[in-house]
């Protein structure tokens, strides 16, 4: 097995094997939290190291039992895959450190960690799966720890939240497995890079249906407009770290299986499934951006914002030229960051005030002058106003909406990101600015300001790295559109089918 193999295997067992390990340390103290930080750290070096071995070698794979696809089923590791196990990594980590400070109470400290583990293997294996239905078992992983994280606390306001929650994403399941039913009927396999040389030959509109049950099952994933009435209550009940932790890594694994599917296996169906995605991309941006606006809880504004930004990263794929896949990629890696900070401020201030409504808020700039930095770093950036990531982010991608003359995307980017700006301002203005209640400055605001302030320097002060992260996000773009990068990891008859396909 080779080193890149090895480290395919290891990334994904090391949270799957943890979570398992963590049920038999004591169910008193902090052993499981600690035990649960040092996982998550070997996870980090792990998805480091494998990415560095994809930049420099090119696609890491491993076949399970010794059958490559379409007969077996494998985990490969692209620029793409191994860009976002590294960014998932980094959030999981800073949020496992945060709920180690900040969780309380038996049932978070027996089940919280082993829960966070296992919701750490499912993200990992949906992002390295190269297999339709291997890919659902992941989700349905995920679906399952995340529910039951919700629901831990078991009070009024969490079980209808994780029950909401639960419905959408068993109803997202359902969509799924009609979907790849109907593929599965149409080409004889559910390997993504055997459907790619298959799937061009059916008939395109019975594809797209298809395609069309798949994009609303990762749509609720990815919490698209209108599918994300799952995700302000949800983020709302969660303690502050855990939402963090969520809100920087759920809807991102939608937004990153479709970036793989529909340009990737599903690519021939961009006629028929094009008008979809970029419908949902502008609703997004600003139908999302009125909602948050609208909202006058410091979370749920947040949680709706995430809506808006879903919608420029649908628009990349939407385009579908390189330069716009890369600044939709360029978006989402930004989103990670500088919304995951804000969600820790949301905590600090939370904390400090018992509650996360903003009128029961203010003073916020001169009773915290450190918390107030991390916020407008992070705020700017979300909003994105230059040098922060999202202004580079958006430039990017609105240099493919331009190449191609979609003014529509254009014109609702520049909308949302007013809106944007206009929800910062508000909670600017209410949080920071006016007087208030004096702050509790409670101990354990100091589990939510380290990562808070990780994050934001990242986004911050990712204008000193903005060529090498278009570079990263450009070739992140040519290893989806290049349909022969996934294929090397076919049987020989595969890709002896694919040759034949090519010489028609």
């Amino acid at each position: 097995m080779s080193l890149g193999s090895l480290l395919v295997t290891l990334v994904f067992l090391t949270p799957f094997a943890g979570g398992i390990l963590l049920t038999l340390l004591p169910r008193v103290g902090t052993a499981r939290s600690k035990a649960s930080i040092a996982v998550s750290s070997l996870h980090l070096g792990l998805s480091l190291w494998l990415w560095q071995v994809v930049w420099n070698q090119g696609l890491q794979s491993v076949s399970f039992s010794g059958w490559q696809p379409p007969y077996g089923i494998a985990f490969a590791a692209d620029t793409f895959s191994a860009t976002f196990l590294v960014a998932a990594s980094v959030v999981i980590w800073l949020g496992v450190w945060s709920a180690h400070h900040t969780c309380s109470g038996e049932n978070q400290l027996n089940l919280l960690h082993p829960l966070i583990q296992i919701l750490t293997a499912g993200i990992t294996g949906a992002f390295l799966t190269t297999d339709l239905f291997n890919l659902y078992v992941w989700f349905e992983v995920m679906l399952m720890s995340s529910f039951i994280i919700i629901a831990l606390k078991g009070g009024r306001r969490e079980l209808p939240a994780s029950l909401r929650y639960m419905g959408l994403n068993l109803l997202g399941g359902a969509f799924f497995l009609t979907g790849a039913g109907l593929i599965y009927g149409m080409t004889g396999t559910l390997s993504m890079p055997h459907l790619a040389i298959r799937l061009p030959q059916v008939d395109p509109n019975l594809a797209g249906a298809a395609g069309v049950l798949l994009l609303a099952s990762f749509g609720i994933k990815a919490a698209v407009f209108p599918l994300f009435t799952w995700m302000p209550s949800s983020y709302r009940v969660l303690p502050p770290a855990l939402a963090a932790l969520m809100a920087g890594t759920m809807t991102k694994v939608g937004v990153v299986v479709i970036y793989r599917v529909f340009s990737g296996p599903l690519a021939s169906t961009q006629e028929q499934l094009g008008p979809w995605l970029m419908a949902a991309a502008v609703a997004s941006m600003v139908l999302g951006g009125i909602s948050a606006y609208a909202q006058n809880d410091f979370r749920r504004i947040l949680a709706l914002g995430i809506v808006s930004q879903v919608g420029y990263m649908l628009a990349g794929i939407a385009i579908g030229t390189p330069l716009a896949i890369a600044g939709g990629l360029f978006m989402t890696l930004h989103n990670m960051a500088a919304k995951t900070a804000l969600f820790y401020v949301a905590g600090m201030a939370e904390a400090d005030f018992g509650s996360g409504l903003l009128r029961n808020m203010g003073g916020l700039r001169s009773a915290q002058p450190f918390t107030t930095g991390i916020f407008l770093i992070s705020a700017f950036a979300v909003a994105g106003l230059p040098p922060f990531s999202g202004f580079w982010a958006k430039l990017s991608l609105l240099q493919g909406a331009l190449a191609t003359s979609e003014w529509i995307v254009i014109a609702a980017a520049l909308a949302a990101s007013l809106l944007t700006l206009m929800a910062m301002t508000k909670i600017w203005n209410e949080a920071f600015a006016k007087e208030g209640p004096a702050p509790r400055m409670l101990p354990q605001i100091k589990g939510f300001v380290i990562p808070a302030l990780a994050l934001s320097l990242i986004a911050g002060l990712s204008f000193l790295a903005v060529e090498p992260a278009q570079r990263i996000c450009l070739r992140m773009a040519q290893d989806l559109s290049d349909p022969t990068v996934m294929r090397a990891i076919l049987a020989p008859e595969a890709q002896a089918e694919a040759q034949e396909v090519a010489n028609r």
